[in-house]
């Protein structure tokens, strides 16, 4: 492999002199296009610059989600980085640097800016092919620590039952600190079952891990992955909407739903309730309280729906009905008591539901909420009357301001098998890909 000289090759960005010099690479003509589009995998913390680079590590990365056994790279040169305090998905890592120049033994330990090295390939092809899932690693000691190299070779055809076989040239090598090295794994060799450990997952990981369970074969099985996934579907209050917060509850189920199907907030500027709200105006759908306005919304952003009649007071009929759906991967919500919230799963004493106002979780509060047809989640002390302040209830009090509200005031909220044998459950949507 080699550096070219500046000036010394025919792409338009090199400060030829060359008339004849007209090519430009992918990423270039991109950037030339619209270059804020073009955005660099990692940034800089502390200047907060992000650089134009083939996504490497990103699309190796997608590659061991979606269990490709190899992939090809474009030649489009290999780009030489080093990075401080940079992230990958929600992981830190102290040091980052792709490697790629002729001397494998000596990496950069200071952040320094992108140059593109050519690939050193067997034929005089335009393409590379890796394998992804390859792990090769050597360690060695820095003015930064111990250093973790993976290295990736250009794959080679093998004999069966091998399609594949690494061979002797080495393209480039991730460079990080030994200490990093867990967070780093996770992150590049992530699978759908790997995410599916996490606490809580993105609407884009959510969208991985169903494509993952739709391939699992036993029925049984696949039923519970979907049980599992549920309780990782992001949490949204309606308490941070910038419209109407306090009366969203239904915009705001309804994008915990769709999150769930792995629909992605199409506007990350504003909340998904905000979005499906500002939707609802621009389309001209009817009152956000109405059943039918979230139908005509989700049926907006590509989902489907099937509508179930009102269960009154019956825990028992109302697991039998709705756990089946659950089980499917389809994401459920219901009212009660004009106020409505995501079911997240059934337990053996009772239900767990994301409300996007807050918790109430005592028989008293829940029948107290569907008597009135109203907000009772606060009392003279800041929370519901029976209930216990620092262990069953979380929501703040209606007269806080927004700004010190929880993220979170109703998650994973607790239902009683005795309080939903008093509730009545109508409105129940199942929202569906």
């Amino acid at each position: 492999m080699y550096i070219a000289p500046k000036g010394k090759t025919h792409n338009l960005m090199d400060y030829t002199t060359d008339a004849t010099a007209t090519n430009l690479r992918k990423y270039q003509w991109d950037y030339i296009h619209n270059p804020e589009n073009i955005v660099g995998i990692f940034e800089d913390d502390s200047e907060g610059e992000s650089v134009s680079i083939p996504d490497l590590l990103k699309s190796i990365r997608q590659a061991n989600l979606d269990y490709k056994k190899i992939i090809t790279i474009m030649q489009d040169g290999c780009p030489e980085n080093a990075y401080k305090d940079v992230s990958i998905g929600d992981k830190k890592l102290r040091y980052f640097a792709i490697h790629c120049t002729d001397n494998f033994e000596t990496i950069p330990t200071e952040p320094q800016t992108t140059s593109f090295v050519d690939w050193n390939l067997n034929d005089e092809s335009n393409e590379v092919n890796v394998i992804p899932s390859q792990r090769n690693t050597i360690e060695y000691e820095t003015t930064l620590g111990t250093a973790k190299l993976y290295q990736f070779f250009e794959a080679e055809d093998a004999s069966p039952p091998l399609l594949y076989n690494n061979s002797d040239n080495l393209l480039f090598e991730f460079v990080i600190l030994k200490e990093d090295a867990d967070k780093f794994e996770d992150y590049l060799y992530a699978t759908w079952e790997k995410l599916l450990q996490e606490d809580e997952l993105t609407a884009s990981e959510i969208a991985i891990v169903r494509s993952g369970i739709a391939k699992v074969v036993d029925e049984n099985q696949r039923g519970e992955y979907f049980l599992e996934l549920q309780t990782k579907v992001p949490y949204e209050s309606q308490l941070i909407n910038s419209t109407k917060p306090y009366v969203t509850c239904n915009q705001t189920s309804l994008s915990m739903c769709l999150e769930g199907l792995g629909i992605v907030n199409p506007d990350s500027d504003m909340s998904f309730a905000d979005y499906l709200e500002n939707l609802r105006v621009e389309k001209m759908f009817g009152s956000r309280t109405q059943k039918q306005t979230r139908i005509d919304e989700l049926l907006e952003l590509g989902a489907n729906y099937e509508e179930i009649p009102a269960i009154d007071k019956n825990f028992s009929l109302l697991k039998e009905k709705l756990l089946p759906y659950l089980r499917k991967g389809d994401m459920v919500t219901f009212s009660m008591g004009n106020h409505i919230v995501r079911l997240v799963e059934f337990t053996d004493e009772g239900i767990v539901v994301d409300d996007p106002y807050g918790c109430l979780s005592c028989k008293d509060d829940l029948v107290s909420r569907q008597d009135k047809m109203s907000n009772v989640y606060c009392n003279s002390k800041g929370h519901a009357s029976c209930c216990n302040a620092t262990t069953a209830y979380k929501s703040p009090c209606k007269t806080n301001s927004i700004s010190n509200m929880s993220n979170t005031p109703g998650k994973d909220c607790f239902w009683s098998k005795e309080s939903v044998n008093e509730l009545n459950i109508y409105n129940i949507l199942i929202v569906k890909p």
